[in-house]
C-alpha cells in the first residue's frame, strides 16, 4: 500500500516583537481551540531553533500568579503544559537543579488546582442549569469528593456555587480505600488514606483511580473507564480537564 507523504505544520517566521504578538494571540483568542496547541508549541521549537527567542511571551504571563484566576483555561492549560515540559529537562543531578525541579513542580502544582477549580465551576453550573433533583449513588459520591476537595479553596474561586450544590445533596456518600476501605482524602490530584496507600484522582469525578483508568496523551493524568462515568450528564467534559488531551 503507498502511503501518504506526513505533512508538517510550519508557521513563517517573523522578527521577535511580532513573533511574540502572534504567539501571545494564539494563546489569548479563546476561539483558537486546544487542538491547535501543538501547532502554537511547534511555532516555539521553530522560533527557538531560528533564534528567535518567544519563550519570554509564556514566561511573562507565568509570573504574573495574581492573573492567573482571570485568564482563560487554554492559556492556563499552556502554561501547565510550558511548565511540565521544562520540569522533565531539569537535570537533579545539583542542589539548583533540585531546587528548580521543586519549584517547576510547585507552579504546575498551582496551576493545576486552579484549571481545576474552573472545571468545577463548568461542572457546578451544567448542574444547576439541568435542574437535576435525584442522584444515583455514583453522581452522589462524584458530586461529595468534589466539594471535599473544594475545602479550604472556595475563596480562590467565589463565583464557585458550591453551596447551591451541596443544598442538592442531602447525604454525602465517599469512596473508601479500594486496598484497605479505610476513608480517604484529597490534596491536589492525589487521594491517599491514613493507612499510606496513595491514588491518583480521575481528572473528571474527583475519585480514586486504582486499578482501571484511562490516561491523558498529553500530560497523563488519570481518568475513570468510559463505561463508569457513562450518563453523567454534568461531567463537563470527556477530555483531560487539565489539558484538553484524549484520554485512553
Amino acid at each position: 500500500m503507498k502511503r501518504r507523504p506526513m505533512h508538517i505544520y510550519t508557521l513563517p517566521l517573523k522578527p521577535d516583537a511580532e513573533t511574540r504578538k502572534s504567539a501571545e494571540k494564539l494563546l489569548l483568542d479563546e476561539t483558537v481551540p486546544m487542538k491547535h496547541i501543538p501547532d502554537v508549541l511547534e511555532y516555539f521549537r521553530q522560533c527557538l531553533w531560528s533564534g528567535v527567542n518567544i519563550i519570554p511571551s509564556l514566561t511573562n504571563f507565568v509570573t504574573q500568579t495574581h492573573k492567573w484566576f482571570s485568564m482563560n483555561v487554554k492559556l492556563l492549560r499552556v502554561l501547565r503544559y510550558f511548565i511540565l515540559t521544562i520540569q522533565l529537562h531539569i537535570p537533579e543531578t545539583t542542589d539548583e537543579g533540585i531546587n528548580e525541579a521543586a519549584l517547576a513542580k510547585g507552579t504546575v502544582s498551582e496551576l493545576s488546582v486552579i484549571i481545576m477549580l474552573k472545571y468545577l465551576e463548568k461542572v457546578f453550573d451544567t448542574l444547576l442549569r439541568s435542574q437535576q433533583q435525584k442522584f444515583t449513588q455514583t453522581e452522589v459520591k462524584i458530586l461529595s469528593t468534589m466539594l471535599r476537595w473544594l475545602e479550604g479553596k472556595e475563596e480562590k474561586c467565589p463565583s464557585l456555587k458550591s453551596e447551591q450544590v451541596q443544598q442538592l445533596l442531602k447525604n454525602r456518600e465517599y469512596s473508601d480505600c479500594p486496598i484497605c476501605h479505610s476513608s480517604l482524602k484529597e490534596e491536589e490530584l492525589t487521594s491517599f488514606c491514613p493507612n499510606g496507600h496513595t491514588f491518583g484522582i480521575c481528572c473528571l469525578t474527583f475519585l480514586p483511580c486504582s486499578t482501571t483508568y484511562r490516561t491523558c496523551i498529553n500530560c497523563n493524568s488519570l481518568a475513570l473507564p468510559l463505561e463508569n462515568i457513562k450518563g453523567i450528564s454534568f461531567l463537563a467534559d470527556e477530555e483531560c480537564s487539565l489539558c484538553g488531551g484524549m484520554l485512553f
